[in-house]
C-alpha cells in the first residue's frame, strides 16, 4: 500500500488520529453488559474524560494561592491547556460539519384527538 494518496495526504505515521476505542477493552470489565451501555446511551471515554477534566482544573482554580505545590500547579495548567486546546478543535470541528436537519415533530394532539 502506498504511503501517500492524493485523496487522503497523510506522511508516513500520521494518519488520522480518530480513534476507536477496541471492544477488547469490554472484556476487561467486570460486566461488559454495562460498559457497552453506558458508552452507547449515557457517554463515551472521552465525554466522561472531558468532564472530569473540566471539574478538576475548576476545583484547582478556586483553591487558594500557594495551596498547591509547583508540580500540582504545572500539572493543572497543563490540564487546562490541553482542555482548552480540545474545545477549540471541538469548535473549529463544528464551524466545519453541516448543520444537523432538524427532528421532525408530531403534531400537537387537539381536542378532537384525545381520548375520553
Amino acid at each position: 500500500m502506498f504511503w501517500f494518496n492524493v485523496y487522503s495526504p497523510h506522511w508516513p505515521l500520521s494518519g488520522s488520529v480518530a480513534q476507536d476505542i477496541h471492544p477488547a477493552l469490554l472484556e476487561q470489565s467486570s460486566d461488559r453488559g454495562v460498559e457497552r451501555e453506558v458508552l452507547s446511551d449515557v457517554a463515551s471515554y472521552g465525554k466522561q474524560l472531558g468532564k472530569i477534566s473540566e471539574l478538576l482544573v475548576n476545583v484547582a482554580k478556586s483553591l487558594p494561592s500557594g495551596t498547591l505545590d509547583q508540580q500540582a500547579q504545572a500539572q493543572v495548567d497543563e490540564l487546562d491547556k490541553m482542555v482548552k486546546r480540545i474545545a477549540a478543535i471541538k469548535a473549529r470541528y463544528k464551524k466545519l460539519s453541516p448543520p444537523s436537519p432538524p427532528t421532525p415533530s408530531l403534531p400537537a394532539p387537539t381536542s378532537s384527538s384525545r381520548r375520553r
